[in-house]
């Protein structure tokens, strides 16, 4: 009988974003691989955070998504994040998740964007509504 294919224009985008978030995910694994490099993931479709938490891998991908709230990501060294959400919350939760208060540690985070590519508005745009909140919380 095969997948059931989406009949309307949300399912379609939903569709069509859940294909989008695969492919990237599995560009992560197929560049890990080529690195020499185990990869395991957290997404809507799979959760490896246990067997990552163990040491099974060096690597975790993430979608934001899934890692940002309730879970512990403190093993991590290095955050790279190559596409970006809308939601300021999620972002600073993913954030949150990979520093806690009092960690001593540094964790570095690189953000992959490329000028005048969605991405690079979006995270424009992220870094303003932190400013705009966070001048809103001093007063």
């Amino acid at each position: 009988m095969g997948e059931p294919k989406p009949n309307g224009w949300f399912e379609t985008y939903v569709y069509d974003k859940l294909e989008s978030l695969s492919k990237d995910l599995e560009a992560v694994h197929r560049v890990c691989v080529k690195l020499g490099f185990g990869s395991l993931e957290l997404s809507g479709r799979v959760n490896e955070l246990e067997r990552w938490q163990s040491g099974e891998s060096a690597v975790l991908a993430v979608q934001i998504q899934a890692g940002g709230v309730g879970i512990d990501l403190t093993r991590t060294r290095v955050g790279i994040y190559y596409s970006l959400g809308l939601s300021l919350g999620d972002h600073l939760q993913s954030l949150a998740r990979i520093q806690r208060p009092g960690q001593e540690k540094i964790v570095a985070y690189y953000y992959l964007l490329a000028d005048g590519t969605v991405d690079h508005k979006i995270y424009r745009a992220l870094l303003n509504l932190e400013e705009v909140i966070e001048a809103i919380m001093r007063r």
